[in-house]
């Protein structure tokens, strides 16, 4: 799942399967730190 994709869908749930603070405030922390989200995947396809 590409980055948009996994923020489509936290927004898409917030606030039903997921809390709409936490989703704001990782969504605010992959936006300042995009290499986050880029280290996750190279982890899972190492």
């Amino acid at each position: 799942m590409n980055k948009e994709d996994a923020v489509d869908e936290l927004r898409r749930y917030s606030g039903n399967q997921f809390d709409p603070k936490v989703v704001e405030v990782f969504i605010k922390l992959l936006e300042e730190n995009p290499e986050i989200f880029k280290q996750s995947g190279e982890q899972k396809n190492a």
